[in-house]
């Protein structure tokens, strides 16, 4: 071979793909996720929404996140194909696949706090009674008892309170809770429900679903014994 002379590929040999050559684009990737990140501490740093809203704008946030993240896994990465549709569909299946069995009641959430967001300790089996089966097996009617209310200055009469704003006051509470912790009175099991507690005098009074009906119940304030539970045949749909 002269020097003038190029060097020939057989049929055997390829020319390297460039792409190869140059190995996968991860800064796109480390970029979006840095983006979500900061997202999700701009959310619940400064931007003044309620913890629902926080909550569910940090989950707007992560799925589009995701979708970013599948947009350059597919078409921007520079990975081998089988990773990349992977990469892209994990996603939806890891995700459609969890919508779809709670939808279908394979596993559901037994509690939600009252900003409609769920509280992921109480995540449940579906082979498991829901709190408001549950307690339609061990409770039954108890017909409403002559009770004398007599009103104090402590009152909640009702919802958040005698103002309706949501305080208590006249109280005065530890402001270290783990130096000194509230000591717990009482606790039973009720109804599943949205609705708090009217407190007047010794009686507390509250909404409940009890499997298929509706309840309205009364609990010794100090004890927490029923006094009388009253039902609808009517569920809450």
């Amino acid at each position: 071979m002269t020097a003038t002379e190029k060097p020939q590929l057989s049929d055997s040999q390829e020319v390297p793909r460039t792409s190869a050559l140059r190995g996968p684009r991860w800064w796109p990737a480390l970029v979006i996720l840095a983006l979500v990140a900061l997202g999700i501490a701009y959310i619940f740093l400064f931007s003044g929404l309620g913890p629902g809203w926080r909550f569910w704008a940090s989950v707007g946030t992560m799925f589009l996140g995701i979708a970013a993240l599948m947009l350059w896994v597919i078409a921007f990465s520079r990975l081998p194909w089988k990773w990349r549709l992977a990469g892209f569909f994990a996603p939806i299946i890891l995700i459609g696949g969890f919508g779809f069995g709670y939808a279908q009641g394979w596993y559901w959430f037994a509690e939600f706090d009252g900003n409609s967001v769920p509280v992921f300790s109480s995540f449940t089996w579906g082979w498991n009674l829901r709190p408001a089966e549950r307690m339609a097996e061990v409770m039954v009617p108890i017909p409403p008892a002559d009770v004398r209310v007599v009103p104090s200055p402590h009152d909640y009469p009702q919802f958040q309170g005698p103002r309706r704003d949501g305080i208590v006051r006249g109280v005065k509470l530890a402001r270290d809770w783990k130096a000194h912790p509230p000591r717990q009175v009482w606790r039973r099991e009720i109804g599943a429900g949205w609705s708090g507690f009217a407190v007047v005098g010794d009686y507390a009074f509250t909404q409940e679903l009890r499997g298929a009906v509706e309840v309205v119940a009364c609990y010794r304030l100090t004890t927490g014994e029923p006094v009388w539970v009253h039902q609808d045949e009517e569920g809450y749909q």
